[in-house]
């Protein structure tokens, strides 16, 4: 909600400041998805495969998928939902996601139906999704609250033992009967479970962690000291001492989607750090209008999420495949200007029906 909504539906309460730096790290995680987005699903093989390609999964890994879900356990916890609330959100984002699923495969649900494409299609309309992720995370938390309550160490605990168990709880529930699809929204070796609970929920729950660690500090300053401190003691030795390791792995989509404690533990050093810096960035910069740009693109991020997944979802089962890096830098482009012109149209027109309501 920002302050135009306030002003046209006649809400005169301030508004809660919002964590801007929180805003940024969402616009440039958007930027990072589309272009990683293209290159698993346009690329031609030798430019997925060559050091462009591994650079583009890269930017694609850390900075999108787990800091939508650390940013999406931080904001739970910075609002005082109820259990109706957590439902209602939770089952609305689990139904937007299958119908999402729906939507960015339609080209590819109607090449399946006449024939063309001979592939299993209720691998795509299950395919667990970030948003699947997000709205299960959101029903389990809503679960786990009620004994953790404000225990830092509790959620922390939990999302270190579900990252650790991740390997074996895969292991376990991969299955060659039809329970394979309910059991993908979990985990296990499947081809169209991206984003399962195991290891996702992890960075939910940390996420969740640092809210309330934030809370319990006083002022902007004690947070940013605090921040900086965390940041530079995770990030200084662990993130250039285990790259060896883990970038390789992150680059492999695979193992990037179920991956363990160690590329998690890494992957928080790195938000860690990513945090820290944005937070600084927001304070020197805030007024730029690359940044504000940026800011305004994260808060519309699930609506620009949807968006791009549409147009290269359906404009990908014609393409598969078969673009240079040329083509790709072009598609990346219009697919950008295509997010915020249908923002802007979307904003535009329910600002407008705010107003007839209110006639």
């Amino acid at each position: 909600m920002d302050k135009q909504y306030c002003e046209i539906v006649g809400k005169s309460q301030p508004m809660r400041p919002r964590a801007e730096y929180l805003d940024l790290a969402k616009g440039i995680a958007v930027l990072f998805m589309i272009q990683v987005h293209l290159m698993e699903l346009f690329a031609r093989p030798d430019v997925l495969n060559s050091l462009i390609g591994k650079i583009s999964l890269f930017l694609g890994g850390p900075l999108v998928a787990p800091v939508f879900l650390t940013i999406f356990g931080f904001l739970l916890a910075n609002q005082s939902y109820s259990v109706p609330d957590l439902l209602f959100r939770g089952g609305k984002l689990i139904m937007f996601g299958l119908l999402l699923n729906i939507g960015l495969n339609f080209n590819l649900l109607i090449k399946i139906n006449t024939g063309i494409i001979d592939v299993n299609q209720w691998e795509y309309l299950l395919g667990v999704d970030i948003l699947l992720s997000a709205g299960l995370c959101i029903l389990i938390l809503m679960t786990v609250r009620i004994f953790f309550k404000s225990s830092i160490f509790a959620y922390l605990i939990t999302a270190l033992l579900i990252v650790l168990f991740t390997p074996y709880i895969s292991s376990l529930i991969t299955v060659n009967t039809y329970w394979k699809y309910p059991l993908a929204f979990i985990g296990g070796k499947y081809s169209w479970s991206y984003f399962p609970l195991f290891p996702w929920l992890a960075y939910t729950l940390v996420g969740y962690a640092f809210s309330l660690f934030v809370k319990r500090l006083k002022s902007d300053f004690e947070i940013s000291q605090r921040l900086k401190l965390c940041s530079f003691l995770l990030s200084s030795l662990s993130i250039p001492i285990t790259a060896f390791y883990v970038v390789p792995n992150i680059v492999d989509l695979d193992r990037y989607y179920h991956h363990g404690l160690p590329m998690f533990l890494w992957n928080i050093c790195l938000i860690s750090f990513w945090f820290w810096f944005l937070w600084n960035v927001e304070n020197e910069y805030s007024n730029m209008q690359p940044f504000k740009h940026l800011k305004w693109l994260g808060r519309n991020v699930t609506f620009s999420y949807a968006i791009q997944w549409l147009i290269i979802g359906n404009i990908g089962t014609n393409v598969y495949k078969t673009q240079g890096l040329d083509e790709l830098i072009v598609w990346f482009f219009l697919v950008i200007l295509a997010v915020i012109s249908a923002i802007f149209i979307w904003k535009l027109n329910w600002r407008s029906a705010v107003l007839i309501c209110k006639q």
